[in-house]
């Protein structure tokens, strides 16, 4: 069955329709199997007709699943008892995702910590500060695994010995040569090694593209219970982006107010104050 979802994810669908394709023949295995007649038969697209049929997607779906085999990276489908209950009350859910890591800590209490690649100082400090008094409280730290603020929050979880764990959600493929930004490699081994998890949309192989980025977001407001703006640089930063799914799924959104509040590397937070946000100290 896995192979199946593999193939899927392969696949340059939106993920309503993959599951509006899934429900018109009663199983992934089945659109896998369907034939030109029975695509043409429930009327899809003939983009999308042509993307089902292509075997060069099936040839790398089965080359996916040897390199994940040998390299300890599973996924997980909507049907699995493994999916997150979380994801379930996301608007745009997943049809499955690949995983690298722990895979019984996904609806542990969570709280996602977010902020600019750009970084100052202070903010990398409040990231690290924070992430690890959550996690010596036993709560996960959700984050993206970027440069700056993700970076540093995964870091400051990973310093609480275990006693909480953290989760990186990226916009690449969990192999090695996938990763971005590269740098971040020895932080990406430990969250493994160190009882975390690495999750992913994108099938091994795929370097991330710009619009991922912001897409991946609403996983990481979806798996957290909570989210905390550490420095939202601009009004429109991939932060900003996060704080926007988060409340669309009824989440608790916190700022970081810094006694340098009126830097403009804290634009979104004065904004996101300014709008009603909780301010959060530490």
């Amino acid at each position: 069955m896995k192979e199946f979802y593999v193939w899927i994810s392969n696949i340059e669908i939106d993920n309503n329709y993959k599951f509006k394709l899934i429900d018109m023949f009663g199983s992934v295995e089945n659109l896998y199997k369907s034939s030109l007649d029975d695509l043409i038969y429930f009327d899809v697209k003939d983009n999308i007709i042509e993307k089902i049929l292509d075997k060069r997607i099936r040839e790398k779906a089965f080359r996916d699943l040897e390199f994940m085999e040998k390299n300890d990276i599973d996924i997980i489908s909507f049907k699995s008892k493994e999916y997150p209950n979380k994801f379930k009350l996301i608007k745009d859910r997943p049809v499955c995702f690949y995983i690298k890591g722990n895979k019984n800590i996904l609806d542990n209490e969570s709280v996602g910590i977010i902020g600019s690649r750009v970084a100052l100082n202070e903010s990398l400090d409040i990231a690290r500060l924070s992430a690890n008094a959550f996690s010596i409280k036993g709560e996960n730290v959700i984050s993206g695994l970027a440069k700056g603020i993700d970076k540093y929050a995964h870091l400051g979880a990973l310093d609480s010995n275990g006693k909480g764990k953290t989760i990186a959600v990226l916009a690449n493929g969990l192999d090695e040569k996938s990763l971005y930004p590269s740098e971040n490699l020895k932080v990406f081994q430990r969250i493994v090694n160190e009882g975390g998890s690495l999750i992913s949309e994108y099938p091994v192989g795929v370097r991330p593209k710009a619009y991922y980025f912001p897409y991946r977001n609403r996983l990481i407001s979806g798996l957290s219970d909570k989210i905390f703006v550490v420095q939202a640089s601009t009004v429109k930063s991939g932060s900003m982006i996060t704080v926007d799914y988060a409340l669309e799924q009824g989440k608790d959104v916190y700022v970081y107010k810094s006694k340098n509040f009126e830097n403009p590397y804290f634009a979104g937070n004065k904004l996101l104050i300014e709008e009603g946000a909780k301010i959060f100290k530490i």
